[in-house]
């Protein structure tokens, strides 16, 4: 008796999908549908960017790259909105995308994708206040880009990651480094910076382009955050073309603006950002729009601020748009307003970042006009009108912390207008005045006075300033300005 027909057909389907399923084997297809999903995904193109992923899927659903663009799409939704219930929902996804990475047979690949994962995941998890958790991802990133680097020596998209955690654990003030060395982890602040260099080279040439958006932004601000003045702007980056396009770009290019007092410049390029529906809502550059505003007494300063508060679902820099609003309307002449925002800042968001930090900090203290003037004035480069509101001003120093502050601002008033002595003898005032009670005003002249001994070449004293300001603790922006000791005091101790 023959087989019937309809079971001949039945195993005819089986055959042939058995054999497509051997022919897509499970590998890292690197095609022109996963650049472009990448491509997106670092423009805040979210939505563009999963129909890229969809489209690979149709391709070869059993494509490796698939588990780590769609984490990569949920990473960035996650961390850019900072929605805690968007975390909750999507952490199950996260982990399982990189189970489905962990899978894959070992390749360059497959450690550049899982390092990146794993560090992406611990940065989430620090985010929303899972410390421990995130030190595990970190150290799970840490091991597998170093058996990744031994293997794969030349494999360049891995140098981004790889760089990133040299110089991260390289600049870690003193106090960390024996933990850190225990572990068996070594940083290093100069070869961090060479790879990540180098990752950002890569990604210029033919056929890596789809990188470059990424690996300037990491190259950009690493370079801005440790002072090492490679790059002034996103043209130096190679990258001016995407600006209205990208606003991951736009939050570069304000930083520089930022850094560099450009004020009017800097609100031309925020407001100016994509803000159609394609693009992502980033309400961080709703933040630093209202602030530059601020600072240069704009009436509409509201404005942007407003449309955080609104939009925004997380809990960060809620206290300090209220201290920013409290100051707008203080400069704008009505007290009421300001009084309102100032004590909304002890009720409303949370304390995390620095900037929350330094409202609290500030909303504890009376609002002192003439100190806030001479700082908006100093944010917005108008340094001459801050020197005569700070030399003019009558009676405003109230107590220990305002004449602290009195004498950073002058000190950073003075060093931008090339006073250079007037500057350290200011800035040692303040570090001399502070150094008990540790402020922001004197950790940040310490860090001053070290930076301009430095380029005086009076190196033994740069260091005495640089390990100074290592051993203040428990003020606004510690961590950046300890890094930034650090990497100073590594390149005199060089010399």
């Amino acid at each position: 008796m023959g087989v019937p027909f309809f079971v001949m057909r039945k195993l005819f389907y089986v055959l042939i999908i058995t054999m497509l399923s051997v022919s897509a084997t499970a590998e890292f297809v690197l095609s022109t549908s996963v650049k472009m999903a990448y491509s997106e995904i670092y423009s805040l193109h979210l939505n563009s960017a999963e129909r890229w992923i969809t489209r690979v899927e149709k391709e070869n659903r059993s494509n490796n790259f698939i588990p780590f663009l769609r984490f990569n799409v949920a990473f960035t939704k996650i961390f850019v909105s900072e929605d805690p219930l968007l975390y909750e929902s999507l952490n199950s996804n996260l982990n399982d995308w990189i189970d489905d990475v962990k899978d894959a047979e070992d390749g360059a690949w497959k450690s550049t994708c899982l390092t990146e994962m794993y560090m992406l995941r611990s940065a989430l998890k620090l985010k929303f206040g899972k410390n421990i958790k995130s030190g595990f991802d970190g150290i799970k990133a840490y091991n597998t880009a170093e058996e990744g680097v031994a293997s794969y020596p030349e494999f360049k998209p891995l140098w981004l990651s790889w760089g990133l955690m040299k110089l991260a654990i390289g600049s870690v003030p003193d106090n960390y480094k024996g933990l850190i060395s225990a572990f068996g982890y070594s940083g290093d602040i100069d070869q961090g910076l060479e790879l990540i260099k180098g990752s950002w080279m890569y990604s210029q040439s033919e056929g890596h382009r789809y990188l470059l958006a990424k690996s300037a932004l990491i190259y950009g601000y690493t370079s801005l955050q440790l002072e090492q003045n490679w790059v002034h702007s996103i043209t130096d980056l190679q990258v001016k073309d995407q600006l209205d396009s990208n606003n991951l770009l736009v939050y570069l290019q304000a930083k520089f603006l930022q850094e560099q007092k450009q004020t009017s410049e800097l609100i031309q390029v925020l407001e100016n950002r994509e803000k159609g529906a394609e693009a992502y809502p980033f309400y961080y550059l709703d933040f630093m729009e209202g602030k530059a505003k601020v600072a240069a007494q704009r009436p509409d300063a509201a404005v942007p601020f407003q449309r955080y508060l609104e939009n925004y679902k997380g809990k960060n820099f809620i206290k300090a748009i209220h201290y920013q609003l409290a100051m707008h309307y203080l400069f704008q002449g009505n007290a009421e307003k300001a009084d309102y925002h100032k004590l909304l800042v002890f009720t409303e968001g949370n304390d995390f970042t620095g900037a929350d930090k330094m409202a609290l900090f500030m909303a504890d203290r009376n609002m002192n006009e003439t100190l806030l003037k001479a700082q908006a004035q100093y944010d917005n480069a108008q340094y001459n009108r801050a020197l005569e509101t700070l030399e003019s001003g009558k009676n405003y120093c109230q107590n220990a912390i305002d004449s602290t502050e009195m004498f950073y601002r002058l000190g950073r008033v003075h060093q931008a207008l090339g006073n250079e002595l007037k500057a350290i003898i200011a800035y040692k005032e303040a570090v001399q005045k502070d150094f008990r009670k540790a402020t922001y005003y004197g950790a940040n002249s310490s860090l001053q006075l070290a930076k301009m001994l430095e380029q005086k070449e009076m190196n033994a004293s740069a260091r005495y300033y640089y390990k100074l300001t290592l051993q203040f603790r428990n003020y606004p922006f510690q961590d950046g300005i300890q890094q930034k000791a650090k990497a100073g005091k590594r390149k005199v101790d060089k010399e």
